[in-house]
């Protein structure tokens, strides 16, 4: 994304005054987490860290803005939503992946992405994976990071409110 296609804090409206362009090391991000991205065995599967086609990150909602404003925020992005998964930013760093603000007009407040630096190569969009060692190269890579995650199952996606296990940050917005 280019420089001329971010918000400054003045130019984003009311919606995220309240965050900081700098994503601070302490802080904690969500992954919005799908019934698709749940192994069977209930664990965290490595395709929920893999961007899309001609990607080179995820996104991820910033947790400072509050529990039930993450979530509701995760429902109106994906249908079929289960849960979080939430990790450490300063420890994402650490291993090479960074997470920045990705504000834009018509995000969703408290928009972040992860961006994967030394892995993947990008590809464009729609272009097949070749079935090579490649593959199991990159499976290798984003089951790697999943450690640095933890799964947090919603246990009623349908209401409103996070009745879950507690998220680690978050304070605005409740």
């Amino acid at each position: 994304m280019g420089e001329d296609e971010r918000l400054s804090p003045d130019e984003s409206g009311d919606v995220n005054n309240d965050l900081p362009l700098v994503v601070a090391d302490d802080e904690y991000v969500e992954r919005i987490v799908s019934k698709t991205n749940v192994s069977g065995k209930g664990g965290l599967r490595w395709q929920a860290l893999k961007p899309r086609p001609g990607e080179m990150g995820v996104s991820v909602i910033r947790a400072v803005i509050g529990k039930n404003v993450v979530k509701r925020t995760a429902k109106a992005v994906i249908r079929d939503y289960v849960g979080l998964a939430e990790g450490l930013v300063g420890q994402l760093r650490a291993v090479g992946v960074d997470v920045v603000d990705e504000r834009r007009v018509g995000e969703y407040h408290g928009h972040a992405e992860i961006r994967f630096q030394t892995y993947p190569e990008v590809l464009q969009p729609y272009e097949p994976v070749p079935a090579t060692e490649g593959n199991l190269e990159q499976i290798h890579y984003y089951k790697s990071h999943l450690r640095l995650f933890r799964l947090l199952v919603d246990p009623d996606p349908s209401s409103e409110s996070w009745d879950g296990p507690a998220l680690a940050g978050g304070t605005l917005g409740e």
